[in-house]
């Protein structure tokens, strides 16, 4: 099954002999569930001539309307929330004569929400049976245990010592507690599939602050701020010319007064010192649409940011600013 990343486009093409139109049919699950009996969406078009009777469908958005982070589940090695992925089926037809349509294949994929880089091409997607949905070329720096999510086709596998028996797929999240985690297929002679590298750092003076965000492989991803924060109250308001009640007027009232108040509250982190791959993470947290610090959603005020090398730097640290997202007096309405 063909794992796909619908931060991006992902387009299926229907040209066949004869056709003067064609559609597709998507049909939408999350794990545990089943696809509906009528489809979630219907596409169709005509082919733009006789000469041209290709027809191509970009089926990314469409996937997207099924996913919606909220926060990640961190209570040990178990399946994740299913919120931020879901099966598709993608049903193919061809129209010919008008009107008339013939199936012409079914196919499933597994929607993540992450994105694929400019330079990897077209229809870019993994049928890998184990994805890890972060990066483990980067040794993860941590201050104490951290979770990262994988997905699994069905099988039998261990990831930290906790035996996994998936009958349909899944995305899990993986406790990492040791500098080294492997995960490998069950049985009497396990396989190595994965190992994921981190580092415990002792952080004497600091308070280490771990933000969690959807990476570009659609998985929630830890990065630990280890050093000095900043925190600062911004106050927005409206403010008029007032006229006095009367000309003989009160000194102890102003001549102006503001109204409908509010403020937003930013904070501003330190990672320490991290290795120069980590500018792959930061990217990531630029890019994200999704970002807690704890269980508190936040935005990033830090519009551009130097990627830093040990040639340049010597000592690489990023200093990141971030809005929480949401007005310090409520005014939900």
């Amino acid at each position: 099954m063909k794992k796909i990343f619908v931060r991006s486009p992902y387009f299926i093409e229907i040209n066949e002999v004869g056709q003067v139109g064609s559609k597709i049919e998507l049909r939408f699950r999350k794990a545990g569930g089943s696809y509906p009996t009528n489809p979630n969406y219907v596409l169709s078009k005509k082919i733009p001539s006789s000469t041209q009777t290709n027809t191509i469908y970009n089926i990314s958005n469409y996937a997207r309307e099924f996913i919606n982070p909220i926060k990640p589940q961190t209570i040990a090695t178990a399946p994740e929330s299913t919120d931020i992925w879901c099966f598709m089926e993608v049903k193919r037809y061809k129209e010919d004569p008008a009107n008339t349509y013939t199936l012409l294949t079914t196919e499933e994929f597994v929607c993540l929400d992450g994105y694929t880089n400019y330079s990897g091409g077209y229809n870019q997607n993994t049928t890998a049976s184990v994805v890890p949905l972060f990066n483990p070329n980067i040794n993860i720096q941590r201050n104490g245990n951290i979770y990262v999510n994988v997905y699994f086709d069905a099988g039998s596998y261990v990831a930290d010592g906790t035996n996994i028996n998936i009958a349909s797929p899944n995305v899990y999240k993986v406790r990492i507690r040791f500098d080294q985690t492997d995960i490998t297929t069950g049985g009497g002679e396990p396989e190595n599939i994965l190992t994921i590298n981190s580092t415990l750092i002792c952080e004497p003076k600091y308070t280490p602050k771990v933000v969690w965000f959807i990476n570009r492989f659609g998985g929630w991803q830890p990065l630990t701020f280890f050093k000095a924060d900043a925190q600062t109250y911004e106050m927005q308001n409206v403010k008029h010319k007032l006229l006095p009640e009367f000309v003989n007027y009160n000194t102890s009232v102003g001549q102006y007064q503001q109204f409908n108040f509010n403020g937003k509250q930013t904070i501003r982190m330190n990672t320490g010192y991290v290795p120069e791959n980590y500018s792959e993470l930061m990217q990531d947290l630029l890019l994200s649409e999704k970002i807690l610090i704890g269980d508190k959603p936040v935005i990033i005020k830090s519009q551009n940011m130097q990627i830093k090398t040990i040639l340049n730097d010597k000592v690489i640290n990023y200093e990141v600013e971030f809005e929480y997202n949401y007005n310090l007096m409520n005014s939900v309405l």
